[in-house]
């Protein structure tokens, strides 16, 4: 089923709930009154796919055009893309996650979003990028705080993408 999404003068993506009730069982947006609102990067990814067409002011957007649009709003949207493609191509189920550093939330192959909470947060990283250790102490500690293993998504120059699990040891 090819989905139409509808984009606001904001760059939001909407979608009637009553044409969207596999995407919310699939862990996609969240619920806005009559509608769930997706975030750039799941519209984008849907778009890919194919499983969906973006449109804004009467018009079908191609990829390369809701991207130019959501990179106004979000310079970050590309690479949340990439990280977001990879995680889906695995059957994970993805959520927007804390802001911040904190990406993404993901969810065990196989769970539901409706009864379990993530198990992990995901936080994007490009390779060569420095990160001190006082910055990895405070978002280690974060993730133990809420009870989730911190993940890291390396994106290399070649925008692929690595995995990384950390986590604090004592000594």
């Amino acid at each position: 089923m090819n989905l139409k999404l509808i984009m606001d003068e904001n760059f939001n993506v909407k979608i009637p709930k009553k044409y969207a009730a596999r995407l919310m069982d699939q862990g996609y947006g969240f619920e806005e009154g009559d509608d769930l609102r997706l975030e750039n990067f799941e519209a984008l990814y849907l778009l890919f796919k194919n499983q969906a067409s973006i449109e804004y002011n009467n018009n079908d957007l191609s990829f390369d055009d809701a991207l130019k649009y959501f990179l106004k709003n979000d310079r970050r949207v590309w690479e949340k893309f990439l990280v977001y493609l990879k995680l889906r191509e695995k059957n994970y189920l993805v959520r927007k996650g804390y802001g911040g550093p904190y990406d993404f939330l993901l969810y065990e192959k196989g769970s539901s979003i409706k009864e379990e909470a993530a198990k992990y947060i995901v936080s994007i990283l490009h390779e060569g990028e420095s990160l001190e250790i006082e910055k990895l102490n405070e978002i280690l500690a974060f993730a133990i705080r809420m009870r989730k293993t911190m993940v890291f998504a390396v994106i290399d120059s070649n925008s692929d993408v690595s995995f990384y699990e950390a986590s604090k040891i004592n000594l």
